[in-house]
């Protein structure tokens, strides 16, 4: 049986919102670099809420950049 690589981010949904949260430094790094416009509103910790018609974008992009994404 193989393990399961460990992924870098979950994404949630909350309401009109999905938690983009990162897993690992590495995926905390590419939300500072990335998503250089968040709103204090926008952050839960280290998480950051997104609009839903935002989301998808996002998700590609960070699979573009070889991260591993789980749902939560």
């Amino acid at each position: 049986m193989q393990a399961q690589e460990a992924a870098d981010f979950g994404l949630e949904s909350a309401g009109p919102f999905e938690l983009l949260h990162p897993l690992n430094p590495q995926a905390e790094k590419w939300i500072k670099e990335n998503l250089t416009d968040v709103q204090p509103w926008q952050k839960f910790g280290l998480a950051v809420a997104i609009e839903h018609r935002f989301a998808a974008e996002i998700v590609k992009e960070i699979l573009a950049d070889g991260f591993r994404l789980k749902e939560f």
